[in-house]
């Protein structure tokens, strides 16, 4: 089993104005341009903005359907990396960009963000 990454498509509306884009989410897709061996790491599933959000809610149950999140197939991995892994009814993930950025490097090999 592989971490599943859950991101927002682009160019979505919301309250019928638009389009925008979840800027959380572009962030990610430049790691997944910069890495594009990280798409063979790891399985990348792209929601719709509207909720519910199918795909997120079989995954995480109602309650967890913001993007982007990272489902991590081994939490142990997370273990000791200074990072807030959530709990689901149904599995661990991350939602904080941050720390999915920091797992990403951590755990998949890409590179880190300058500071």
């Amino acid at each position: 089993m592989k971490d599943i990454l859950f991101l927002l498509r682009g160019d979505f509306t919301k309250d019928t104005i638009g389009p925008f884009y979840c800027p959380d989410c572009i962030a990610l897709e430049g790691i997944l341009s910069y890495f594009p061996e990280l798409r063979e790491k790891i399985n990348v599933v792209y929601v719709d903005y509207d909720q519910p959000r199918k795909a997120l809610v079989d995954v995480l149950g109602e309650e967890n359907q913001s993007c982007p999140a990272l489902v991590l197939a081994n939490p142990a991995q997370a273990g000791g990396l200074g990072i807030t892994v959530k709990k689901s009814q149904f599995r661990s993930f991350l939602d904080d960009q941050k720390d999915i950025l920091h797992y990403l490097h951590q755990i998949h090999g890409t590179s880190r963000a300058a500071s």
